[in-house]
């Protein structure tokens, strides 16, 4: 390898710092001044000073983040052996090759990172179920079966497996070093989840109303029922709302969903010219990790939204019926054919919706 590569050496402080400053523009240093000090951290580490050519790359990396500056870092920790740290940014280097020094380097570069991935634990499970989404230890890595095995922060973790319709599968797992862990994961069907609220039709009254018409008894019963759905849309509504407001702040040092979202929205959307909705398209059409959580997420919204606006117009129409018919049963006997109200609401295999019918 040649002298920008230096030997392999040292390690990092903090994954998600390095992803994030690469995401920023860089700090504007002097090329000259990067070159010097890469130049001595390398003169240090071929005269045994690992440590120190190490912090000196560290503490040039905070002052000039660049993708040249992360890959000599990555190189370094390689070397003391920190090899999930080198791995994760000389990946995140590699991923700039419109940086002139990368681009020139990508050989050597991916034949480090090649001889790094054999040497860390990694994950590669199959699942019963085709389609169905890992996630190691809550971070979505992708569908199943996955490109490549799945480089582990850490040898012991707990992968995830899940797809609508089946029960989640949890594994808590340790692999070692160098090793993939390759086993097949079965789920369990599970039956829809259903919700159903009907309210009987009114039976025509055969003799003179009481002092509490059957007309009434069944308007107050709507009204109450609408306050119960209008409830319920104004929680998912809520949810819907605060879940809009976390997605406009994400970071992309989180490791949730919501990180998906924010690494994703930097890769298409930079100047944030595209709506929501086309960032969401674009991530439902893409097999990248970060595309299929910002995926999840778009779904999630969806569904709250959906939820919102059906439980809403079933809260109004039932309030509406719960009111004709508490005006129209004051006194007097039932009329022969009675007013009929009925209500469903329903949540199963990706269908959510309310349903309303009456007659007066």
């Amino acid at each position: 390898m040649g002298r920008p590569l230096g030997c392999l050496t040292a390690a990092c402080a903090s994954l998600l710092a390095a992803s994030s400053a690469l995401a920023q523009p860089a700090a504007p240093c002097p090329e000259r001044v990067v070159t010097q000090e890469i130049d001595r951290a390398i003169e240090e580490r071929r005269r045994g000073r690992e440590d120190a050519g190490f912090r000196r790359l560290q503490g040039l990396w905070e002052r000039c983040p660049s993708p040249r500056t992360l890959a000599q870092l990555a190189l370094a920790e390689h070397g003391l052996g920190r090899l999930r740290d080198a791995y994760v940014h000389l990946r995140d280097a590699l991923a700039r090759p419109d940086d002139p020094w990368i681009a020139t380097r990508q050989g050597p570069l991916r034949s480090v990172l090649a001889e790094i991935t054999q040497r860390v634990p990694r994950v590669a499970p199959t699942c019963t179920v085709p389609g169905a989404e890992l996630r190691v230890d809550g971070v979505l890595v992708g569908a199943l079966p996955l490109v490549t095995p799945w480089v582990l922060p850490r040898g012991a973790v707990t992968l995830e497996v899940s797809v609508p319709g089946y029960r989640v599968e949890r594994r808590a797992v340790t692999v070692p070093d160098g090793a993939v862990w390759r086993e097949s994961i079965a789920l369990t069907p599970e039956a829809p989840a259903a919700v159903a609220v009907t309210a009987p039709p009114v039976v025509p009254a055969e003799a003179p109303a009481g002092p509490f018409p059957v007309r009434r008894a069944v308007g107050w019963g709507a009204v109450g029922l609408g306050a119960v759905f209008g409830a319920v849309g104004i929680w998912q509504a809520a949810a819907w709302s605060a879940q809009a407001g976390d997605s406009r702040r994400a970071m992309v040092t989180q490791g949730s969903s919501l990180g998906s979202w924010a690494r994703f929205q930097r890769d298409v959307n930079p100047t944030g010219g595209l709506s929501a909705s086309a960032v969401c398209d674009l991530a439902a059409a893409s097999p990248a990790a970060d595309a299929q959580g910002a995926a999840s997420l778009c779904q999630e919204n969806a569904q709250h939204a959906a939820l919102a606006i059906g439980f809403g117009v079933a809260a109004a129409a039932l309030a509406a019926t719960g009111v004709v018919l508490l005006v129209t049963g004051r006194g007097g006997a039932e009329a022969p054919r009675g007013p009929s109200v009925q209500v469903g609401a329903w949540l199963g295999d990706g269908v959510r919706g309310a349903r309303v019918e009456g007659t007066f």
